[in-house]
């Protein structure tokens, strides 16, 4: 419950239902995905038994009663007519139906409706925990489901799982089928967009494009930084500093990120590839782009002297795709969210209407028990049936859901020191030294003084 209420806090205002463009920005740059899609769709419905036929209700096996587990074993099976379909017998990924079953390295031992992770085949396991999650779904039974908060908060919960467990995913998409309804979301540091929802029973190419597009989406993708690989098992950083590609070895995760809109900051320990003598921070996060540089304020620092402050190695901003890495124009490619539905608009718009019905029920009856005590009387009869006319109320929309959102920058800053927290001082003497040491450091840094300070 507290855990609901902090994520709902979290998200505020930033969900964003039908936005235009949607499936163009996430699915467009799948190669060959539009005119794969429609060859197989076409193939579905041929035949004596078509696996696709709109007429009939739909896709052959769907079940009606849209349960959990009936719809876990039809969507595996279809699945695998998509691909004989398209000729793409070895899939780099496969569904995974773990309903009951909580994932390690859960913060809540969190249950995952269903999610495409890399096929076990390719990835050499056959257990899975939030790290090996790509894409995650949640399933509902109830179409009216599809605009309900719970359902949104289901998958930001997954998605909020994802950015923890995985350190370089800038982005986490996802969907919901509600259902035949579905809708295909992004979670980002913004918050999160999804597509209009659509039936798969319906829009049928829609579906075939959505599993295709999942199945084949490179990591970039996906969502996950091409300037984090890995190799030999080992992962690299690249970078480019004084006009150089250098590679960097990332030791281990010093500080994770726990939720989806904000910074995102995330530290590593790493090392020169070939140095492993030198020991070096780097610090990814999503900035405001108007916001200084913390980078140009560390290099300042080291080049007048200061002392008691990590040593400055080298900062970027992080390019994907040959451009910088923002939010808004690289990784929603553009996406305009003025004409999609705030997603809390939605909710109070249903709240209103669910509270013009009760009433105008409850009008009902108190009319038809004013008819029954004074039918009689033409004139009061009058007066009553006017009761029945809806009264005017007020729509309860959130404050600030039109609020413009503000964009961010993926910027990198690496230092050369690597400390250790405070809190695993030796002594109060050790801890009072420390603090005494970034007082003199800050110091010198704000005055700017070119001149060391003799360290007591």
């Amino acid at each position: 419950m507290y855990f609901d209420q902090e994520l709902k806090k979290e998200l505020g205002t930033s969900l964003y239902i039908g936005v235009p463009g949607f499936t163009d920005a996430f699915f467009g740059a799948v190669p060959n995905l539009q005119s794969t899609s429609q060859a197989v769709f076409e193939a579905c419905q041929k035949g004596r038994d078509p696996l696709f036929k709109k007429q009939a209700g739909g896709w052959q096996g769907w079940p009606r009663d849209a349960k959990e587990d009936n719809v876990l074993d039809w969507f595996q099976a279809i699945i695998r007519r998509f691909l004989k379909l398209a000729k793409s017998s070895s899939p780099q990924k496969r569904i995974l139906r773990q309903p009951n079953t909580p994932l390690a390295n859960s913060v809540s031992r969190r249950k995952l409706d269903i999610g495409f992770v890399r096929n076990p085949r390719t990835l050499g396991r056959s257990q899975f925990d939030w790290s090996q999650i790509l894409i995650p779904g949640e399933l509902k039974s109830n179409p009216t489901e599809d605009t309900h908060q719970s359902t949104w908060l289901d998958l930001a919960r997954y998605a909020r799982e994802v950015f923890k467990a995985q350190d370089s995913r800038r982005f986490v998409q996802g969907f919901t089928l509600c259902g035949s309804p579905m809708r295909l979301w992004e979670f980002d540091r913004l918050g999160g967009v999804a597509s209009s929802a659509f039936d798969i029973n319906q829009d049928g190419l829609s579906f075939v494009s959505a599993v295709l597009g999942y199945l084949w989406m490179t990591d970039e993708q996906l969502g996950f930084d091409p300037t984090i690989t890995s190799q030999d098992g080992k992962r690299y950083i690249t970078i480019t500093k004084g006009g150089q590609t250098e590679r960097l070895v990332i030791v281990n995760v010093i500080k994770p990120y726990y939720s989806i809109i904000g910074r995102g900051t995330i530290c590593w320990k790493a090392c020169r590839e070939g140095d492993e003598s030198k020991t070096l921070v780097v610090k990814d996060s999503w900035q405001y782009p108007e916001r200084d540089e913390e980078g140009q304020y560390l290099l300042e620092a080291s080049k007048s002297g200061v002392v008691n402050v990590a040593r400055y190695y080298h900062h970027e901003t992080v390019c994907v795709g040959g451009q910088d890495d923002t939010m808004v124009d690289n990784v929603r490619k553009g996406l305009d969210i003025g004409g999609a539905e705030n997603a809390y608009k939605v909710i109070a718009r249903m709240r209103t209407e669910e509270e013009r019905k009760k009433k105008k029920d409850d009008d009902l009856v108190r009319s038809m028990t004013q008819l029954k005590i004074q039918k009689a009387r033409t004139s009061t009869t009058n007066a009553s049936l006017s009761s029945l006319r809806m009264p005017a109320i007020a729509p309860t929309t959130p404050q600030n859901t039109d609020s413009p959102t503000r964009d961010r920058i993926h910027r990198r800053v690496i230092l050369q020191d690597c400390g250790r927290p405070l809190y695993r001082a030796n002594s109060r003497v050790a801890l009072l030294a420390a603090l005494e040491g970034a007082i003199t450091g800050m110091w010198m840094w704000y005055s700017g003084a070119s001149s060391a300070i003799t360290w007591r």
